[in-house]
């Protein structure tokens, strides 16, 4: 999106860096909070753990 917004800003809207920065962060965090709803964590243990011990000489 920075990236888009970067173009965007540079070539067609004229937008001064601390302009687009706070975009992009206002956005992120609408973002951030949308998608928080949107996601579950996955029942049961997501990965193996290994545990190795090493006997040193």
């Amino acid at each position: 999106m920075s990236t888009i917004l970067t173009g965007v800003s540079h070539f067609w809207v004229v937008l001064t860096p601390a302009q687009t920065t706070a975009f992009i962060l206002l956005l992120s965090a609408v973002l951030g909070l949308v998608l928080r709803g949107q996601v579950s964590p996955k029942s049961g243990p997501v990965a193996h753990v290994v545990v190795v011990k090493e006997k040193l000489p």
